[in-house]
């Protein structure tokens, strides 16, 4: 058991390695964060071309099946025009 004197000094192991070697690791840990980031704002960016490709695709697909009369009258009672005014009045960027 340490007196209560006694102070222990924590000393990282990049120092025992010398400076370089700690701004290594530094430089690792800055490199590893930013990998990080960029998973994060690459998973984000997914979702939300995804999104889009979606609304396209059920653009698309009420739009198909508009096209046969005995579906016209079930997509009415769905509620479609209220689903698609936003979606075609939308400005999309590209």
């Amino acid at each position: 058991m340490l007196a209560s004197s006694t102070w222990v000094t924590w000393v990282p192991r990049a120092c025992h390695r010398g400076t370089h070697a700690a701004s290594d690791d530094a430089r690792r840990h800055t490199t590893s964060s930013v990998s990080l980031t960029m998973a994060s704002t690459r998973a984000v960016l997914q979702v939300f071309e995804k999104y889009q490709k979606d609304r396209v695709t059920f653009v698309q697909t009420v739009a198909e099946l508009a096209t046969r009369p005995q579906n016209i009258e079930p997509m009415q009672s769905a509620g479609v025009m209220a689903l698609l005014r936003p979606l075609l009045l939308d400005n999309v960027p590209r």
